[in-house]
């Protein structure tokens, strides 16, 4: 992401008055889509100085990432921790955000790698004239509603038309990335009930293993609506796009790989999109479940903090991983018992939400996470993006909706088929087993890249670069099994994503 394409601002308070680098003011987000598909509440991150304060805000929701840190006589502001650390912010890494970061896959509340840098509080504002930056800003708990369960099918069904109708126009071009799921699926049935349809539907795979049922279960649904389907694939060199995705995701995702080449070839045809963020998190509730409410509710945040670290990349057998792949220094700053307070102390932040861990997951898988695909990927591609699941009526409605509404996880299901039931006979991705596609070819070209790159860029303060580097090549030569079932003891892309990091670090301390 770095380049001259990166906005920032800069300013050092000097004896002669203050210096400025970057853009005095700026604003960034969804208010820079077309006119006729802004709604007055879209998502934005902006800045300003105004000769004597540099004054950041955000929208309610806070989804677009930007950044800023602040010294006595020096502050910086950017959507990019890379052009910080090039403004100045000191380098050091924060033990806790990147002892959680490396078994959740993102960052919680305002965290980042780097202790300087904070990420601007949903709502926020930031000012600063010297010193210490004052922030305000954090999150909001709609109230608790009671209603039938077919009143809150009914309702979520007409309060998502009226987001979308908010947020079309015939006169736009656009077009809308498909999946066999339901958040792009509500989508584009939405729109086409309001005969908006976009000119070009687009569906990927991931990177092995994939199934193919996701191509063609969108398939089944552009058939039907008469729309162009373009499929893409993924490029051959995974590490590229991983440390691609690493510096424009800020270090805040160890996900979405997928998505770099993928919008690079949806910017050739368009350059407006629909996306689904929180759709899942706001309706669907996968990581909602009885045991995890219930430890809520006795207040046992450890124990669910434990848990929860579980769920995304803490698998069994991932602390020996990162045992075998850290150094000794490493593996005793980022210890998993500081994961479990940092998540502990996080969930408690939510006590006032109607479902806590519904908001501990809109606020940071998604906020933190997932919104890394529509407001930092989709921009360096020269995408904009339009996301419906983030209109405020439609927010506080889901928000405030009890968790049994949504126990079962067919809460969305249900109002897709209650609102479109000409197309109840399509199926969905997931709804039958389909083999996966393997590829121990990626695997081992994967290996031999990631081997290369450390051997290249590994400074052995952060990662055990020989030891690491022998594993990686034992199983490109092992000529036995599936390496995708062999590959979790050695962790590779905790590998590629630490020594990235570690590259960066000495970059800017050459100390290190």
């Amino acid at each position: 992401m770095l380049g001259g394409n990166v906005p920032f601002l800069h300013v050092i308070l000097g004896p002669a008055g203050p210096t400025l680098q970057g853009m005095s003011s700026q604003c960034l987000g969804q208010t820079t889509l077309p006119e006729a598909l802004q709604t007055g509440n879209d998502i934005f991150a902006e800045w300003q100085w105004d000769g004597n304060q540099a004054i950041v805000r955000n929208c309610r929701f806070g989804f677009f990432p930007i950044f800023y840190y602040a010294k006595d006589n020096e502050f910086g502001v950017s959507p990019s921790v890379e052009q910080l650390l090039e403004c100045g912010a000191p380098p050091d890494l924060d033990d806790a955000a990147l002892a959680t970061f490396l078994r959740l896959g993102f960052h919680l509340g305002e965290d980042t790698v780097f202790r300087a840098i904070r990420a601007v509080p949903p709502g926020g504002e930031v000012r600063w004239n010297g010193g210490e930056a004052k922030v305000t800003g954090g999150y909001m708990f709609p109230q608790s509603q009671n209603l039938s369960r077919k009143s809150a099918i009914d309702g979520y069904g007409e309060l998502f038309r009226q987001a979308v109708r908010r947020r079309t126009s015939r006169e736009v071009r656009f077009g809308h990335p498909l999946s066999g799921g339901r958040d792009s699926r509500h989508i584009l049935l939405e729109l086409n009930a309001l005969e908006c349809q976009p000119e070009a539907c687009f569906t990927t795979h991931d990177f092995p293993p994939y199934r193919v049922e996701n191509i063609r279960v969108a398939g089944l649904l552009t058939e039907r609506l008469g729309i162009p389907q373009h499929v893409f694939g993924q490029p051959g060199s995974r590490v590229v796009v991983e440390t691609r995705k690493n510096s424009i995701t800020s270090y805040g995702a160890m996900e979405h790989a997928w998505g770099m080449a993928f919008y690079r070839n949806v910017a050739r045809h368009t350059s407006i999109v629909y996306d689904g963020l929180a759709g899942d998190a706001l309706s669907a509730s996968t990581y909602l479940n009885r045991d995890h409410v219930s430890l809520f509710e006795q207040n046992r945040v450890e124990e669910l903090a434990e848990q929860l670290l579980g769920r995304w990349l803490s698998r069994p057998g991932y602390e020996d991983a990162l045992a075998r792949i850290l150094t000794g220094e490493a593996t005793r700053r980022f210890t998993r018992e500081l994961a479990v307070e940092r998540v502990a102390k996080e969930l408690i932040r939510h006590t006032a939400a109607v479902i806590p861990l519904s908001s501990f997951n809109f606020w940071n898988r998604i906020r933190r996470g997932t919104a890394t695909i529509p407001f930092s990927i989709l921009p360096a591609a020269g995408i904009k993006a339009v996301t419906p699941y983030l209109d405020h009526d439609l927010f506080e409605f889901l928000a405030s909706l009890p968790a049994d509404m949504f126990m079962d996880k067919t809460f969305h299901t249900e109002t897709i088929q209650r609102m479109y039931p000409e197309f109840n006979d399509i199926p969905y991705d997931g709804d039958r087993k389909t083999p996966l596609i393997e590829s121990n070819w990626h695997y081992r070209r994967l290996f031999v890249e990631i081997s290369a790159y450390l051997a290249v860029n590994g400074r052995s303060w952060l990662v055990r670069k020989g030891p690491t580097v022998r594993r990686l090549l034992a199983l490109v030569a092992s000529r036995e099994g599936n390496l995708r079932m062999r590959m979790s003891w050695i962790t590779p892309f905790t590998v590629l994503y630490m020594t990235q990091l570690e590259k960066v670090c000495s970059r800017f301390h050459p100390t290190k």
